[in-house]
């Protein structure tokens, strides 16, 4: 895993490649490399994980092609082999050399080929033409910075703040900070920025030098699987989940260095060592972290597996007083899932052990995992009564119950789904992951200049790409669209690269994504359960207490963490300062923890404003 960098154009004496570098160290701490022209500078930071010594970028293609690689490509032994029999030579048992001469030979086209999580940048000298790319579900990033005839390219935010012309350009974008607000995270492909975006996930995109033409093309639609030929739900369609779910394990085993998986004791995180024990020569180190607030501690759970399997793990004690500075530095924008800090904690205490662990992110979403596909099957029925009497139960129940701050409370649960009494089944699906509403928002910031823009509404738009789709195939397509790109794979990737680890997810190889996204729905849910055909693959492999307990999701206690008042200067024409919560009406964990993220965020722009620098305020 790397972080890469670089900037095209005619304006590269105001611009500094080894700043944006050193913004990238902590993803890259083992190697670093340059390239140079005068068309373009391109920068790589290198974590070594395949060919420790002879994978070193910029790498220079047959071609005379020079790529920057960011990711790993888990089939490149047998794209290898190919190449081979072709009369390729390799000098190099690197994936990026494979993925170079592939390239070369197919151009984006080879793309379609590849198995794995990537963000990459290839210069054509020849062509003066730059391609850029990024792997099918968005696993690995890449921001833009495009203006007048000058593009600048970097794995993170940060590294494109190191660049003069960001500097004097940058503003904060309002309909980003309402996407904040409503999630708790930036909706793609906006970022906090105005000038500033990301590459959509499963997209190329060229930069031709001469003409300043722009060119961006999918080559990868999710959705063609979720409306298509329904796969039966049967003892063969089992065993063919089963295998491809074993050979992704097995695919992502490939490494020279030390490996090891996180393990919570969930479902997901069960089944991925299970299997890389099966695979392995030798047990896994499994890591968990516990909490001394019973409400969130599963620790008894992952030691139980690791028990069955042999493993050894080590528990981690969860930090009651993070860094939230140093939090909200790695991430560049505003971003409030609470469990960044128990998954900082976690990737940390792993890196010291080993370079590599595998995780059992992306079970939830391709198997309708999460309690709000639950949600949705009651609010089918709820919704016929009339409208008055839900309109008064929701009023009712915010005035009898009161908040009993436990992880994700029944008391909030119950709130918060009559409080979509109004809405449709597609709105109150988006609506289960809200924060702020729109009422709330309008009293924390100054909406006139958002021109209309709702959130809500962005996300509602995915549901028109799977028109012919069941509606939970509609809502996990809308999930993996957001809530998994923009939350659950930022988070891994920032909090992992925070200690240059990479972390593999054989949930989110496109195979079983694809598998997943044709599979009938009493394969995903029967009933109450849940990921259905993975418990029946399950059965008879782990202990049934592991296969059947309620899930409980992995968040983290941050209620001595939050504010209930915000009040940020200096940013009058976007934020009225003065806006409070009331702890004693309403569970305020996730909104309070918001904005005390929020406060911090426009505390380290406001800084960045008056120095040029990105840092955290402590300096640390």
């Amino acid at each position: 895993m790397c972080g890469i960098a670089g900037i095209v154009g005619n304006d590269l004496g105001r611009s500094n490649i080894k700043a944006m570098a050193d913004a990238l160290h902590h993803r890259g701490p083992d190697d670093s490399g340059f390239y140079s022209d005068e068309c373009v500078e391109l920068a790589h930071l290198r974590l070594s994980v395949i060919d420790v010594d002879g994978g070193h970028q910029p790498m220079v293609g047959a071609n005379g092609s020079i790529m920057i690689f960011n990711g790993e490509i888990y089939n490149y032994r047998e794209l290898k082999e190919e190449l081979l029999k072709q009369g390729e030579e390799f000098t190099t048992d690197s994936d990026t050399e494979v993925l170079l001469r592939l390239f070369e030979k197919e151009g984006e086209h080879c793309l379609k080929r590849l198995n794995g999580m990537f963000a990459f940048a290839v210069w054509e000298p020849r062509r003066k033409r730059l391609f850029l790319a990024r792997d099918r579900l968005g696993k690995k990033p890449l921001y833009l910075f495009r203006q007048n005839g000058f593009l600048g390219f970097a794995s993170e935010i940060k590294s494109l703040l190191a660049l003069d012309l960001v500097h004097q350009t940058s503003e904060i974008d309002i309909r980003s900070l309402r996407d904040f607000l409503t999630f708790g995270y930036v909706l793609t492909p906006k970022t906090i920025f105005k000038n500033i975006s990301t590459l959509p996930p499963a997209h190329w995109a060229t930069f031709d030098f001469d003409t300043l033409e722009w060119k961006e093309q999918c080559y990868w639609d999710l959705a063609t699987f979720f409306c298509g030929k329904r796969r039966t739900y049967d003892q063969s369609t089992r065993e063919e989940f089963s295998n491809l779910l074993n050979d992704a394990v097995k695919l992502r085993l490939r490494s020279d260095v030390p490996l090891g998986t996180f393990l919570s004791g969930g479902l997901d995180s069960t089944a991925i060592t299970m299997a890389t024990v099966e695979a392995s020569r030798s047990p896994p180190q499994a890591f968990c972290v516990e909490f001394d607030d019973i409400n969130f501690d599963e620790s008894q759970y992952a030691q139980a597996v690791a028990d069955k399997l042999s493993v050894e793990l080590e528990r981690l004690d969860n930090p009651k007083n993070p860094n939230i500075e140093k939090l909200v530095w790695h991430f560049d924008q505003p971003f409030a899932d609470t469990s960044i800090i128990p998954t900082y904690t976690l990737n940390q205490a792993a890196r010291s052990r080993v370079t590599v662990v595998l995780s059992g992110d992306g079970g939830d979403e391709i198997l309708a995992g999460y309690q709000t596909i639950l949600a949705d099957k009651i609010f089918s029925r709820f919704r016929f009564l009339p409208f008055s009497f839900r309109k008064w139960a929701s009023r009712i129940a915010n005035w009898l119950l009161k908040p009993t701050y436990r992880k994700v409370s029944l008391d909030y649960k119950i709130r918060r789904f009559l409080s979509a009494y109004h809405l449709n089944p597609k709105q109150a699906h988006v609506w289960w992951r809200g924060i702020f509403s729109e009422e709330e928002q309008s009293q924390i910031l100054n909406l006139e200049d958002t021109k209309g823009y709702d959130p809500m509404k962005e996300a509602l738009k995915y549901y028109e790409d799977v028109p012919g789709a069941s509606f939970l195939d509609q809502c996990l397509y809308v999930d993996i669209k957001t809530w998994l790109l923009d939350d659950i794979l930022v988070k891994i990737d920032r909090m992992s690269m925070a200690h240059g680890l990479e972390v593999r997810s054989p949930f989110l190889d496109h195979r079983l994504v694809e598998f997943s996204a044709t599979l009938e729905a009493k394969g995903k849910i029967s009933g109450r359960k849940q990921k259905k055909i993975l418990r029946d693959v399950l059965t008879r492999k782990i202990p049934k207490n592991i296969i059947n307990r309620k899930k409980q999701g992995f968040g983290a206690p941050t209620r001595h963490l939050g504010i209930n008042k915000l009040e940020t200067a200096g940013f009058d024409e976007l934020i009225k300062n003065g806006f409070q919560l009331d702890p004693e009406f309403e569970d305020v964990t996730y909104k309070s923890f918001l904005l005390n993220i929020l406060d911090v965020w426009l505390k380290i722009y406001l800084e960045y404003k008056k120095t040029g620098i990105w840092r955290p305020l402590n300096g640390k």
